[in-house]
């Protein structure tokens, strides 16, 4: 029993990963207008992101407590740089648009690698935002403001 709890300890950031995606969850389906499946509303994609980071966040709880292995301490500054990522792009979004929002989020979280370097964080940035702006704007046509300004 007291491993099985020391496990579930070591879960902290497995649980404050689950909460963050259950605020994105309530969140998105009670403050915004999710639309429908042929159009979907701005609320649909912070909805559909939490339910898959509450599905990873799951996962990733029972593969650890079915382990038989101690758990590896937690990264502070991987947990920093995620939430830090998550939080700005919230904030960001409604004043810049979604399309830097999405650049500054996927910057930020980059933080987590330990592989060093600027030029590959900003690659994956812009893959990213491209990636972004080319699914929920031009191919699902989701409406969203992508550059706020323009």
């Amino acid at each position: 029993m007291m491993m099985r709890s020391r496990a579930l300890i070591a879960q902290a950031g497995n649980l404050a990963v689950l909460g963050v995606g259950g605020a994105f969850v309530l969140g998105a389906a009670t403050g915004l207008d999710l639309g429908t499946p042929r159009r979907l509303g701005p609320g649909a994609f912070p909805l559909m992101a939490g339910i898959c980071v509450i599905a990873l966040a799951l996962c990733s709880i029972l593969i650890d407590l079915r382990r038989a292995q101690q758990p590896e301490p937690a990264d502070a500054l991987a947990i920093l740089a995620v939430a830090g990522a998550m939080a700005g792009f919230a904030l960001l979004s409604p004043f810049a648009g979604v399309l830097p929002a999405t650049f500054g989020a996927a910057l930020a979280a980059s933080l987590a690698a330990r592989r060093p370097g600027w030029l590959w964080r900003l690659i994956l940035a812009c893959v990213l935002t491209g990636l972004a702006w080319l699914m929920f704007i031009r191919l699902l046509q989701v409406p969203l403001v992508a550059i706020r300004g323009f």
